[in-house]
This record gives structure tokens, C-alpha cells and sequence, in this order.
């Protein structure tokens, strides 16, 4: 099982795969999860710790609609 950070679920959204290789293995990772390839879990701090950088990058809207 994988412990999947905050920054698993920032990388696809703040930056683009062609920009940031980084990028693309995070959206490859969570791809597996969704397709049940890949067990993880994660902290209970992490859609705070999304909505804080979104927010701060996005905008109040758009950061509590990707939390």
C-alpha cells in the first residue's frame, strides 16, 4: 500500500506534464489508483493542505471545488 502526499494531487493540477515531468507521474499514479491498480491511502490533512495551496494559487472558488 502507498501513502499518496499532498503533492500527488497539486502536481497535475498547478502544473502542466510537458512543463514538469513530475507532473505526469503524479496523473499516472492516481490514474492507477482510480483503475484500482495501485492501494494507497492517504492523511486526513491532505485536502487541507490542497485547498490552501489552490487557494493561494487559484482562487477561493476553484480551490474548494478541486479539495
Amino acid at each position: 500500500m502507498a501513502y499518496i502526499d499532498s503533492n500527488v494531487f497539486l502536481y497535475p493540477v498547478l502544473y502542466s506534464e510537458e512543463e514538469e515531468p513530475k507532473a505526469k507521474k503524479a496523473l499516472d499514479t492516481l490514474r492507477k489508483i482510480a483503475k484500482g491498480e495501485l492501494s494507497a491511502y492517504t492523511s486526513t490533512i491532505t485536502r487541507d493542505e490542497i485547498i490552501w495551496v489552490d487557494r493561494r494559487t487559484m482562487g477561493k472558488s476553484e480551490a474548494l471545488n478541486q479539495g
